[in-house]
């Protein structure tokens, strides 16, 4: 009983003060979490102290572990796997004629071995890969390919590889984004 009395009446000073200031609703949770954590915590702590030899369990010490960025050795490995991509473009695409009907198999083909040999090969934990090829015939005409993607430049990232001979050309594209 006197825990809700506790915290009714702490959080209920707090809500006046958050809506004087009226920040948004995610950093007023936040705010309550840590106030209701912090103050579990300190009545767990004080029973405890008083009952000894109770199965109450003393309050963790770290809470949170919770990843915003990558270890330099997590980051997104750029050089790693365009090397990964031009040895499957090459290995699939060498001597290969354009064919329409086959183009599309090949594309699939091409895309599923790099994702899973990026997965295999580099350990790059909460990373999610997207890989996007495309394939066209050479015909004399220019072709632009690009992306537009919205993410965090600090962990995220992305590599491109064209491949080309004389009868098509192939762009393949992976990228990764770190997973908070």
């Amino acid at each position: 009983m006197c825990f809700l009395d506790l915290q009714f009446l702490y959080f209920s000073g707090f809500s006046s003060i958050v809506e004087f200031f009226t920040p948004s609703r995610r950093f007023v949770r936040k705010v309550y979490k840590f106030f209701y954590r912090t103050l579990v915590y300190a009545i767990l702590g004080k029973m405890q102290e008083g009952h000894e030899g109770s199965a109450l369990r003393k309050a963790p010490q770290n809470v949170s572990s919770y990843k915003m960025r990558p270890t330099l050795d997590e980051v997104f490995k750029t050089q790693s796997i365009r090397e990964i991509v031009s040895e499957v473009l090459h290995e699939k695409l060498q001597g290969k004629v354009y064919n329409v009907e086959d183009a599309g198999q090949w594309s699939r083909d091409i895309a599923d071995t790099v994702n899973v040999t990026v997965k295999e090969r580099l350990l790059m934990p909460r990373y999610k890969y997207v890989v996007q090829v495309m394939m066209g015939q050479q015909m004399g005409a220019g072709c632009h390919y690009f992306a537009k993607c919205y993410w965090d430049v600090e962990s995220d990232s992305h590599i491109s590889f064209t491949y080309t001979n004389p009868t098509l050309f192939c762009v393949c594209t992976v990228f990764g984004v770190y997973l908070y």
